[in-house]
């Protein structure tokens, strides 16, 4: 793992406790950015010190990898996992955790950004499903779906009743809170859509990260898409950042390296050598400053975890 706090211009590994551990989900608690929970292989890692020292914090769940994390905004103990073996649940940051009333293997969660008391899980193999008791309950909202793997599921910012799902067939989209969907693959072909993220300062931009086509962007809310591949080396984009108060500022994670954009996708520039060849796992922002920017690495059968401070293109190793 590594952490840059100045906007990628130079980074920093924060492994202590997390060495040999793949990690594939990352969430900051909004009211401590220094408290951080990774996603692994091997469950969940807290640190509290913003990655000087990472300890287990997976007590209850089971010996299966953790795909995704997300933090309840609103009471920042309380926190779901999507894990191999379905949703799991801490009320108290993390000290233990109980399944809630889904099974199967979980891949992405959202919460609603007004009410985090509904829950969307996306599933490899069994669509996606929706919870608004907090978990005690779930239905599925798999109508119109063409694609079973629901790789990543991301609410609108600003109207609630509209989600946009990642699927092995590409991009889907409902606009009434999951009761049905239908399928916006203008531009995209045979797409299978990895990663998806919402520029949080202009809702209608989009962009999506997929396993053959590279990353893609829509201007229009998901009506259309366009390639966006110029600087990046391959088209597998398994992660995507967008800067939380400037939509042209992007990050990408492939598995051949981090790429970030200041043009709004027209170019790619490496982030740094040292990437070169590194599978990116995850890139997140930390939302409260948008120069700290965390990046999960694997490579010769380690994984990293590093912060990088500030957008740019130099990277130091340990």
């Amino acid at each position: 793992m590594f952490k840059s706090t100045d906007g990628g211009a130079s980074w920093k590994a924060i492994r202590n406790g997390v060495i040999r551990n793949s990690i594939y989900g990352l969430a900051i608690d909004q009211a401590n950015p220094d408290i951080v929970y990774l996603g692994t292989e091997n469950g969940v890692f807290k640190t509290t010190n913003g990655g000087a020292s990472w300890n287990a914090a997976g007590s209850g769940l089971p010996g299966s990898r953790v795909n995704d994390l997300v933090i309840n905004p609103s009471d920042t103990a309380t926190i779901y996992a999507a894990n191999d073996s379905g949703v799991y649940e801490t009320v108290n940051s993390g000290a233990n955790w109980t399944r809630v009333n889904v099974s199967g293997r979980a891949f992405s969660l959202a919460l609603d950004p007004s009410n985090a008391g509904i829950i969307y899980v996306g599933m490899t193999g069994n669509g996606a499903f929706k919870s608004t008791d907090s978990g005690a309950n779930w239905v599925a909202i798999k109508s119109g779906l063409t694609s079973s793997s629901v790789t990543t599921i991301t609410p609108h910012l600003t109207n609630h009743d509209i989600l946009y799902a990642g699927t092995g067939d590409g991009v889907a989209i409902s606009g009434n809170g999951g009761a049905s969907w239908s399928t916006s693959n203008a531009g995209l072909t045979n797409a299978d859509v990895r990663s998806f993220v919402i520029a949080p300062s202009d809702p209608n931009t989009l962009y999506a990260g997929t396993t053959t086509q590279g990353a893609l962007k829509s201007t229009n809310a998901g009506a259309s898409w366009a390639a966006i591949n110029t600087g990046l080396v391959d088209s597998f984009v398994q992660t995507l950042a967008v800067d939380p108060s400037n939509s042209s500022i992007a990050y990408a994670g492939s598995i051949s390296g981090a790429f970030k954009t200041i043009d709004g996708g027209a170019h790619w520039n490496l982030i740094d050598n040292v990437l070169l060849d590194t599978s990116v796992f995850s890139l997140t922002i930390d939302p409260s400053n948008p120069n700290k920017l965390y990046a999960s690495l694997f490579r010769e059968g380690q994984s990293r975890l590093r912060m990088a401070a500030q957008a740019g293109p130099s990277l130091t190793t340990d």
